[in-house]
């Protein structure tokens, strides 16, 4: 493990910020970032905000290359926080030959404790956004491919999710190929998916488990057991169940189905709740003969705590909310929030428009992804209405939050 002193050489900014009234709803939305390349908030996995409201947290590629960097959110000044100057780095979402550079799908901010944990090259690093001091952390295995990390709620251990290069075609250029195409190789060739767990303060690593599924996505409890939620990523797990999607993998490794997703049930994102450990996922269902968008939450037992069927509200994304029974969710319009009632009644609520160019949920970097921070005061999201993408925010009302 290597300690590296705060560098005089990132670059900082001047303020972006900016703020305008959404018409409908009378919500203050803040525009974070204007430069006239892809700014975005980190993957919705992730919080980008800190938990003391101080620092946001983004990646940007205004440098010519993929970099993090920190927004103070009382004066708006920006900081970069990384020096990549080799482009993305090989891995989940951004299928290249290159292993040198950033890994756009590795970072995950420690909210709590103010780190952000990211990979470039095959190297795991931490950075106190503090004090700008970096951390080497951990090396994976070279060609080895990564995806989205997550941070137990105490800082401890960071979980890497590493694929072996067998399963990955030389040549793909885009997401969607790999969906088609990585898990058949990987079934096929007979390899897995494993899980490091890496201890934040050492270094030192261990494999927690290794999965026959290509695992892209990994979230800890809440309540610091060491379980976590792993998906089987591809389109014939989101399309059919075969595999399910949603896994449980106990602190020891061991691993299940959240539940028995039934043939032709579309499920996707799963995340949990902020306290109450609930699985928080979302998909598309057949009611009646009829085919219906959904939010549901269940048990880490598989039982169902409640279903909201969305029958004439269009989505792409939900995340929990602090309200356990709240998700913030994307459309092709829309930012809202999604409430199941004591009633049983689903109602839902715009809170803006997010004003995507057509064609912007065909990349990765354009999905407004929103999530509401840890205070619960906003809704972070990125739209690409001015450019490449700029990270926004819209305030909630008192009541909402």
């Amino acid at each position: 493990m290597n300690l590296e002193a705060a560098s005089d050489l990132l670059e900082k900014y001047p303020s972006e910020k900016s703020e305008a009234l959404e018409p409908d709803t009378g919500l203050r939305v803040i525009r974070w970032t204007a430069s006239e390349s892809l700014d975005r908030p980190l993957y919705f996995t992730s919080q980008s905000v800190t938990a003391d409201d101080r620092w946001l947290v983004f990646l940007s590629e205004r440098d010519g290359h993929p970099n993090f960097y920190r927004i103070d959110r009382c004066s708006g000044n920006i900081t970069r926080l990384t020096d990549n100057r080799e482009g993305s780095l090989a891995s989940y979402c951004y299928p290249s030959d290159n292993w040198q550079g950033l890994g756009k799908s590795s970072p995950c901010l420690d909210s709590e404790r103010k780190v952000l944990f990211y990979i470039q090259a095959n190297v795991v690093w931490r950075i106190c956004l503090e004090t700008l001091e970096r951390v080497r952390l951990f090396s994976i295995p070279s060609g080895w491919w990564t995806a989205f990390t997550h941070i137990s709620p105490d800082g401890r251990l960071l979980c890497v999710p590493c694929t072996p290069p067998e399963a990955f075609p030389s040549g793909q250029t885009t997401q969607w190929e790999q969906l088609d195409t990585v898990p058949q190789r990987l079934a096929e060739l007979g390899h897995r998916t494993r899980l490091y767990l890496v201890d934040t303060a050492t270094g030192e690593a261990r494999i927690l488990t290794e999965m026959p599924l290509w695992v892209t996505h990994v979230n800890f409890m809440p309540d610091n057991s060491g379980r976590l939620l792993a998906n089987s990523e591809g389109m014939a797990s989101f399309r059919t169940g075969r595999p399910p999607r949603i896994w449980c993998v106990e602190a020891d490794g061991t691993y299940r189905p959240l539940f028995d997703q039934p043939e032709g049930m579309q499920v996707n994102h799963e995340n949990f709740t902020r306290a109450q450990n609930w699985v928080v996922y979302h998909g598309v269902l057949t009611r009646d003969e009829v085919r219906h968008k959904f939010v549901s939450a269940r048990h880490w037992d598989g039982s169902l705590v409640y279903e909201s069927l969305l029958r004439d509200t269009p989505l792409m994304h939900a995340t929990a909310m602090n309200d356990p029974y709240a998700s913030v969710i994307d459309g092709p319009e829309s930012i809202s929030v999604v409430r199941f009632g004591e009633d049983g009644q689903v109602s839902v609520r715009s809170l803006c428009h997010h004003h995507a160019r057509e064609g912007f949920n065909r990349n990765q970097d354009h999905h407004p992804h929103p999530l509401q921070t840890p205070d619960g005061r906003g809704v972070v999201f990125c739209s690409n209405r001015h450019g490449e993408g700029d990270v926004y925010e819209v305030r909630l009302d008192p009541a909402e939050a």
